[in-house]
């Protein structure tokens, strides 16, 4: 036993359909984005630790320099 679907409820159907596709390229859309954001903040993160390092190797330096300025200021 068919049942045929009166035509308020094919427009019914027929809008619930297109609020669906437009929630999907919603979601689609913001997937999209988060995956930019996921990648511009691994290369941030990259850079940090570039910076990081050499900010370290920066430090070493100074150190080294003002213990090599303490020898020679002893030695004198």
């Amino acid at each position: 036993m068919s049942q045929e679907l009166s035509s308020e409820q094919k427009q019914y159907i027929q809008s619930l359909e297109y609020e669906v596709q437009k929630a999907n390229a919603r979601v689609e859309y913001l997937a999209e984005r988060l995956g930019q954001r996921e990648l511009e903040l691994s290369e941030m993160d990259a850079q940090l630790q570039t910076f990081k390092n050499a900010y370290a190797l920066l430090q070493k330096e100074k150190e080294d320099m003002e213990q090599e300025e303490t020898q020679e200021s002893h030695s004198e």
